[in-house]
């Protein structure tokens, strides 16, 4: 009767031996190293939407010799892994698991669908391709707002208070021990930065040539300038120079420990403890921008897609008025 416990617990690793690689091949990832394939193709996946800026995921699929669809982990609900492809998106960056990465940048797509190709590493002669649209119908947003102060710096702990003087432990002629001196004062916190003012603006708005109607946009900051297409059937462009946030002041050190009282008795006590350093002032606030709309006569009927934002925080002032002005805008690009 005792050798049965043992009996047990070795068919049963025996089962769990034997049942190892069906667990393999059903629940677990898996690669196309040797499976023969008919074909292979990729898209998009459901609910997914490719805009400039934004990220993309995709689904491929694989025909085996036996009529099997292998279909890829992820978004795609499969086992495949995406190693088990080579995948090139271009104009785009291809990221793990099957995710492109569209640049900011519209001009790119302006023209021309993203194209995607795909390559099983098992089997190089089973590739595909495609041309997935990119869209424009999307709440984009150009921020050119001022930088947020930085916070200030923390105070210095003080530091504990002197030990107190020791008196007399002799017992036919005790004296007691002199009281600890007390903690110095934490320092106090650094002043917040102040937060940046809003960039100057220059924003300029013509029809796109071609299918649309379409906005293009260029929004210009001194020597740096930022592109968009934009939809005006469900999209928009929020055009901010806002001032920059205030820093927030820096934290007070704490006080110092109170010196330990002098050895006597009886034992002095300890000093008080150190206040602390009082907490730094916030900074200002940045002031909003200066923004100036030069529009084309075509774009006119699809001003309402541009929106604008140039407000002060704490402290600092609102921007002036946005300025459009109605002028001829070749296309800009």
């Amino acid at each position: 009767m005792r050798t049965q416990p043992l009996v047990l617990l070795t068919s049963l690793a025996l089962l769990l031996t034997a049942c190892a690689p069906i667990q393999s091949a059903v629940g677990s990832r898996s690669r196309l190293d040797k499976t023969p394939l008919k074909a292979v193709s990729v898209e998009l996946a459901e609910g997914s939407t490719l805009y400039p800026g934004g990220t993309a995921k995709l689904v491929a699929r694989a025909t085996a010799e036996d009529g099997q669809v292998l279909v890829t982990e992820g978004a795609g609900g499969g086992t495949v892994r995406w190693d088990s492809y080579r995948l090139v998106a271009h104009d785009a960056t291809v990221q793990a698991g099957g995710v492109v990465a569209l640049d900011e940048d519209p001009r790119a797509y302006a023209a021309r669908a993203l194209r995607v190709s795909l390559t099983a590493l098992s089997n190089p002669e089973r590739r595909a391709e495609v041309e997935l649209p990119v869209r424009f119908d999307k709440a984009f947003t150009a921020d050119f707002s001022g930088a947020p102060g930085r916070p200030g710096f923390p105070g210095s702990a003080g530091n504990a208070g002197a030990m107190g003087i020791d008196g007399s432990l002799d017992r036919s002629n005790p004296t007691q021990g002199v009281e600890g001196g007390p903690g110095w004062e934490g320092t106090p916190g650094g002043r917040g930065g102040d937060g940046a003012d809003g960039a100057d603006l220059q924003v300029h708005a013509t029809l796109h040539p071609g299918p649309g109607p379409l906005l293009q946009v260029r929004v210009t900051a001194g020597g740096t300038a930022r592109y968009f297409l934009v939809d005006p059937k469900g999209g928009s462009l929020l055009i901010r120079s806002d001032g920059g946030t205030p820093g927030a002041g820096g934290k007070g050190g704490k006080g110092g420990a109170g010196g330990i009282g002098g050895l006597g008795v009886p034992q002095g006590r300890p000093g008080p403890a150190g206040s602390d350093g009082r907490a730094g002032a916030r900074g200002s606030g940045g002031s909003g921008g200066r923004i100036t709309v030069w529009l084309d006569p075509s774009a006119q009927p699809y001003a309402q897609v541009l929106r604008f934002s140039n407000q002060g925080r704490s402290g600092g002032h609102d921007g002036p008025p946005v300025v459009i002005r109605e002028a001829v805008v070749p296309p800009l690009w």
